[in-house]
């Protein structure tokens, strides 16, 4: 049963409680970073961006998101790659 608090809305966020939602949030999320690659973004800074909005102590908890994705992590792999490769010419 909701306390009185909580059913005035004065919790605005219980994460605790909230899975699902966080499961779509975290969606969402990747949905968001995988147009960023697809669209040459620089991701490190779109990253730190996200990274505030989500309110996140530091960046390399947001990083995560590259590493919970198969095709975030190809799409990073591939992307260093050619930094790489770009360097050493």
């Amino acid at each position: 049963m909701p306390s009185q608090e909580e059913q005035n809305g004065r919790f605005l966020h219980r994460p605790q409680q909230d899975y699902p939602a966080a499961t779509v949030a975290e969606f969402c999320t990747a949905v968001l970073i995988l147009d960023w690659f697809r669209e040459g973004r620089d991701i490190e800074a779109e990253m730190y961006k996200l990274s505030t909005y989500l309110g996140h102590s530091e960046p390399k908890h947001t990083f995560w998101y590259i590493e919970a994705v198969p095709e975030l992590m190809q799409l990073a792999a591939a992307r260093a790659e050619r930094q790489v490769l770009e360097g050493a010419s």
